[in-house]
């Protein structure tokens, strides 16, 4: 979980703090709701759900329907799915509602708010100076969260990308590139600088694929006009 603090004025973007915390992260909320849903299948037998947790196969099953089911739960109220063999010939009727999902995650979304709260104190800024929220990761889908955040640095309405999952992705790229040769050429370019370089260089390449494609259509009929 990391949180950042930034001014920003144009084209200029100053970080004024930063906080991250390697002892948690979105792993740890699939983790408690792997736990609770391998106990719900063995009604909490200790042998039982020792058992089924050493099992990687089967953990590795129950995960991957936790974090659909996270992403699910962010538009729907209850997820149900029916996983069939999935231990020992056993069907398992994965049933999870949004209350009891935030009821067993609370404390890790507590969490985050801590670390809102630290960030602020590094900058040495006040909630009320807070302008906008930006949201970015899986885990800022979850409307709890949200709402939590939302509450504590009290703005009406946090912003979340569409494309949250991939935005710490695009980040290091574009750190990468900053870093690297174009950044050498030119000390003063900013982050949004190279965003906006790298969306005029995706629409140039947009712009010659159609040219191509123009271009063989354009030889397909001179050689069927050619054949007549």
């Amino acid at each position: 979980l990391g949180v950042s603090l930034a001014h920003i004025e144009e084209k200029k973007i100053k970080m004024e703090a930063v906080t991250e915390s390697v002892k948690f992260g979105g792993e740890d909320i699939t983790n408690r709701l792997v736990a609770y849903m391998a106990g719900q299948f063995t009604n909490n037998n200790k042998d039982h759900y020792d058992e089924l947790t050493r099992d990687v196969k089967v953990v590795e099953i129950l995960r991957s329907h936790c974090v659909e089911a996270q992403a699910k739960l962010s538009t729907q109220k209850t997820y149900k799915k029916v996983i069939r063999d999935f231990h020992q010939g056993k069907n398992f009727q994965f049933n999870l509602s949004r209350t009891k999902f935030e009821e067993l995650c609370k404390d890790h979304f507590l969490k985050c708010l801590q670390s809102v709260d630290e960030v602020l104190e590094k900058g040495g800024t006040f909630k009320t100076d807070i302008d906008a929220v930006y949201l970015v990761g899986g885990c800022t889908k979850i409307p709890k969260l949200r709402e939590l955040i939302e509450k504590h640095v009290g703005i009406s309405d946090v912003c979340v990308d569409k494309h949250c999952n991939s935005a710490v992705m695009q980040g290091t790229v574009i750190h990468a590139m900053i870093l690297g040769s174009k950044m050498q050429a030119d000390q003063s370019m900013t982050h949004l600088d190279v965003i906006w370089d790298d969306e005029k260089e995706a629409e140039k390449k947009e712009e010659e694929k159609k040219r191509r494609k123009k271009s063989r259509r354009t030889k397909m009929k001179r050689k069927k006009w050619k054949q007549k």
